[in-house]
């Protein structure tokens, strides 16, 4: 649960980065390109993974936990995706990886 939370808020922090004009996208990621042409959608979809993630972060640590959490996670991810991704050194194939690694650890431990 911790794990999709965390990687719900980096899908929906990235969308929103990936929408500033300021920002240049590689020609490479399709997926990125489309959304960025379709602003409304992308606007919705962050949103409603942010709203996804705010209300499990909510139902997995309580309502006072889960808050501060939840704002801590998205400090952190906001972070990480500010600092690295001008780099081009967050690849969605790294990131998916990282996150069906860091779930399997979570449900076996």
């Amino acid at each position: 649960m911790h794990s999709t939370i965390i990687f719900t808020l980096f899908a929906a922090f990235y969308l929103c980065y990936n929408l500033q004009p300021k920002i240049t996208i590689a020609e490479y990621n399709k997926v990125l390109i489309q959304l960025r042409e379709r602003k409304r959608t992308s606007y919705i979809l962050a949103a409603l993974l942010i709203v996804i993630a705010f209300s499990a972060s909510l139902y997995c640590w309580g309502i006072g936990s889960g808050t501060f959490a939840y704002f801590a996670v998205l400090m952190g991810v906001g972070c990480m995706v500010v600092l690295l991704a001008p780099f081009r050194y967050l690849k969605w194939r790294h990131v998916l990886l990282i996150y069906i690694l860091s779930f399997i650890l979570e449900i076996n431990l």
